[in-house]
């Protein structure tokens, strides 16, 4: 990396570089209207505005509808401007009187763009450039703008942040992440030692027998690092770098990276003396979308093309392609090649045993007996799963190669990915893994946190984990023996950019054995085989379904009846307007009544013990699963349904509960977790109640005339509770629906399900078997929850004293003055502030889904005179401070059963 200046560093690293990007994203968008403007209304201008865009098209043959043309060359000239001018700005170096169009090669799209700007440009277009020269650009406080500082602030963080602000929807359709430098580093280094070391090219990736590939390049951070690892090669050896470096191929769909990505090169080749800026000389770089075939690439036809990048011993096809689940590109070739198809169904098994054929589909042996049916293929889809295709295809054409890309890791392991890296294996013969992890759903491993590693950071501070993964294939290849090599780095971002200044030959792997569902990982579970006997979930029930998905739980759900009411009447009454992206309400309100609404009002499971109200209108619901939840409408109709999570993101695999509502589908986990899915005892079909248990299953119970459809219910809601089974089988409850085993002993069996519905009645909040004397509670008739807080904890994790205090096992509705905890300390009696007694350590922890229940429910309770999520403008009531207690007195019995559950469970797996 070039050497910078102090001040420059500063600026690319703290606030100041946002205030740049937010002051120039509103100086760009003036300058889009202002553009618009005279598209739309000056007819002398047009002719010019004509010729630009026609020298634009010439250069860059890529735009493909022309409809609103104004609109698009609107926006690529504001976005040419803005960073022309950048450009300029750090050319000119406080130098005044500087012609714009002097620093760009003649009779270029940005040679003429600018010359317009100088000397036909209208008086608004000049205002608007003067403004983002003086209001924005000269207010940078950098000493020196010197040659070698261009691409340090030029960098791929720059045009992403900009983007993200200017147009964040073209950034999440597209799937712009920024790449930093250390990994793009990381990435290149690997790739030389491979190909040196396994492919046996001694220059590695200075080699001429290697092409170079970025098929997704943005503003070309991986070209630009290659050109720089050259220059580095051709001091450290004394010999003179490739000055065609005609072996580099990059792709990008976008105009304006795209050119941005040209000007950054074209300025670092200058400085290396390699060429001066003409275009005529660049390497092949094309402005198009790589998945439209390998043809069609700017004026190089698919037979020159295929030449060109096929003319070499070995192939390398590297980046960091786009993320993207709801996909940009649905494109039938790319598609094909993945044999996806609009209408796939994987129903039948006609068409099952079809793509079991096709080895190297990626939906080849999705559907298997003993696992969960895939009915979404919305993950396959993913625009970095079609880039993997694309480049696998292109490695193997090729017949040697490698691919090297930073991706989403879900395809690492995900169970919808295990045809795609069937497929894999057969093209490649080594894997190289290094998972970065990052899901900032996913918790710390436990082994991990005994370790003392508490935090997981993204390297890209997206959503998804990430990792970077090498595919490399022989030229004797082999399709039956590929190994695969994994490495595993937790932590904090920056641990995770020192981790990658490492080489890779310098990291740890561990060869992953060939696993059941070709995972490129290591099994981490030394019990799977016997775990994988037990009865799978699915074969137990006959139907089942995720829980409700309301689009907007603020509007359609609330804690208090009467709130929510009064919304649903202000809502038809027009005084009320609910905006979301995932519902237009305004035409579901007309497919509805409000009396009709109104008469829908039922309680429902919204997270674990916290009941709530909801309005169960279809039409105001996005998902409203009616085929399932009408069987447990109303509420006390007799019929009880599982809760289950598939898959378990809690330290204790806890995501299970058992209901007799309706419910949400993240009721388990709260809103940053896993799906929650129902398990009725019963069904309704052709309006008849059924049920639930497949009879096919019972029959292969040799006790099955001896039990009931309830007591084999009841059987499996306590398994699921049993200490010893979670604990057992931690890593198959995080991974997909739970196997239930059973016993030989019909005793153990009654003796399970006994205890079972025990629980059952508790979880209920059957008053039958609760106990809520036992609790004390203060004189004080305040029942205001003040001092609930999401994050009430010490620095060693436990609850602080303002809500739960251990010492005196009391929760505190308010904050206790010192005079107060002294009067506590001396044993006094405190009645000034709302508590409740008797709250043992165990009770206040006690979690469903790695949510402590007693806090969950008072959190959301919380007093606000403003109406803000999780809060109430009011005390609770005497009714709910009841619930309160029954919720206690189920935990603190939940807590006693459990060692009576796990005796049992004991003598059932031996």
């Amino acid at each position: 990396m070039a050497r910078i200046n102090t001040k420059l560093r500063k600026f690319m690293s703290n606030d100041s570089f946002n205030l740049i990007i937010s002051d120039l994203v509103e100086q760009a968008n003036q300058l889009r209207k202002a553009l618009i403007h005279i598209l739309k209304t000056e007819d002398n201008q047009k002719q010019i505005f004509e010729r630009i865009w026609n020298k634009f098209l010439s250069d860059y043959d890529c735009i493909e509808n022309q409809s609103n043309y104004m609109e698009i060359y609107a926006d690529i000239l504001t976005q040419s401007a803005v960073f022309g001018l950048f450009l300029i700005w750090l050319k000119k170096n406080n130098k005044h009187n500087v012609n714009y169009s002097s620093i760009f090669p003649q009779k270029t799209y940005f040679y003429i763009l600018f010359q317009w700007i100088e000397t036909e440009a209208p008086q608004s277009i000049q205002d608007r450039i003067s403004s983002i020269f003086n209001e924005v650009l000269n207010k940078l406080d950098i000493e020196t703008r010197a040659d070698k500082d261009w691409d340090i602030i030029l960098d791929n963080k720059f045009y992403d942040s900009f983007l993200w602000h200017y147009q964040p929807r073209l950034a999440k359709q597209k799937g712009i992440v920024y790449t930093p430098e250390p990994v793009i580093t990381f990435i290149i280094n690997s790739i030389h030692h491979l190909l040196s070391k396994k492919l046996g090219i001694n220059e590695g990736i200075y080699s001429e027998k290697v092409n170079i590939l970025d098929p997704a390049t943005g503003i070309m951070g991986f070209p630009c690092q290659i050109i720089k690892f050259f220059h580095s090669l051709s001091k450290q050896k004394q010999i003179q770098m490739k000055k065609d470096l005609q072996n580099i191929f990059a792709f990008e769909i976008l105009p304006v990276p795209y050119l941005f990505g040209i000007l950054r090169t074209t300025l670092l080749l200058e400085r290396y003396g390699v060429l001066s800026i003409n275009y005529d000389n660049q390497p092949h770089f094309y402005l198009c979308n790589a998945l439209t075939k390998i043809k069609d690439v700017g004026e190089v036809g698919e037979n020159n093309f295929r030449k060109l990048i096929f003319n070499n011993d070995v192939l390398v096809v590297l980046g960091n392609p786009p993320y993207n689940v709801s996909s940009q590109n649905k494109i039938d070739w790319i598609e094909q090649k993945i044999n996806y198809s609009p209408n796939l169904t994987l129903e039948s098994e006609s068409e099952i045993t079809e793509l079991k054929k096709k080895a190297n589909d990626y939906f080849w042996d999705l559907q298997r007996n003993g696992t969960k049916k895939i009915s979404g293929y919305k993950a396959i889809q993913d625009d970095y799963v079609k880039f993997i295709r694309y480049a696998q295809y292109l490695v193997k054409e090729n017949s040697t190669g490698i691919v090297a890309f930073v991706t989403n890791n879900y395809y690492i392991d995900g169970l919808i990915f295990r045809g795609m890296r069937s497929s894999l294996r057969k093209t490649f013969d080594e894997i190289w893994i290094v998972d970065l992890n990052g899901d900032i759903r996913k918790p710390v491993p436990k082994n991990l946190k005994k370790r003392g590693i508490t935090q997981d950071e993204n390297i890209f501070d997206i959503t998804s984990g990430i990792a970077i993964s090498f595919f490399i294939r022989y030229k004797d290849h082999s399709d039956s023996h590929c190994k695969i090599y994994y490495a595993s780095f937790w932590g904090t971002k920056i641990q995770k950019m020192q981790f990658l200044m490492k080489s890779i030959k310098e990291m740890e792997f561990v060869e992953v054995a060939k696993r059941r569902d070709y995972e490129f990982c290591p099994d981490t579970f030394g019990l799977r085989n016997k775990y994988n006997e037990f009865t799978y979930i699915l074969d137990i029930f006959r139907k089942h379904i995720q829980g409700i998905v309301t689009g907007n739980d603020m509007f359609i759900s609330d804690i208090d009846k009467n709130a929510l009411k009064k919304r649903i009447k202000d809502f038809f009454d027009d005084k009320l307007t609910i905006e979301t992206r995932s519902w237009n309400y305004e035409t579901a309100k007309t497919k509805t009544t409000c009396d009709f609404a109104l008469t829908n009002i039922i309680k429902w499971n919204y997270r674990g013990f916290d009941i709530r109200y909801i309005c169960y209108d279809k039409a105001l619901i996005v998902r409203d699963r009616f085929v399932i939840m009408q069987s447990l409408i109303p509420s006390d109709n007799g019929n009880v349904t599982l809760i289950i999570n598939r898959q378990n993101r809690s330290d204790l695999a806890s995501s299970f509960f058992i209901s007799d509502t309706i419910f949400d589908h993240k009721c388990c986990e709260g809103a940053s977790g896993l799906h929650s899915y129902a398990f009725p005892l019963k069904i309704i079909e052709s309006n008849k109640e059924i049920p639930n248990i497949n009879n096919k299953f019972k029959n292969i119970l040799p006790y099955s005339e001896q039990i009931s459809d309830k007591e084999l219910f009841f059987y499996i809601y306590a398994i699921l509770y049993a200490p010893t089974y979670r604990k057992r089988y931690y890593h198959g409850l995080m991974s997909d629906f739970p196997r239930i085993p059973f016993p030989s002993d019909l005793e153990y069996f009654y003796q399970m399900s006994m205890l079972g519905r025990m629980l059952a009645n508790l979880h209920l909040l059957n008053p039958k078997y609760l106990n809520i004397d036992e609790f004390e509670i203060s004189e004080s008739k305040d029942l205001s929850i003040y001092s609930v807080k999401r994050k009430d904890v010490d620095k060693n994790g436990n609850s602080i004293i303002d809500t739960y205090d251990p010492y005196t096992q009391k929760i505190y509705f308010n904050k206790r003055t010192k005079q107060q905890l002294n009067q506590e300390k001396m044993h006094g009696t405190l009645n000034q502030v709302m508590w409740i007694g008797g709250i043992s350590r165990k009770m206040w922890k006690f979690e469903i889904g790695g949510k402590q229940q007693l806090r969950q429910w008072l959190y959301a309770r919380r007093y606000s005179n403003i109406r803000k999520r999780n809060t109430i403008s009011r005390p609770i009531t005497e009714e709910e401070l009841t619930r309160f207690l029954e919720i206690c007195s189920a935990i603190k019995k939940t807590i006693e059963l459990l060692p009576k559950i796990d005796e049992i469970y004991l003598n059932i797996d031996k």
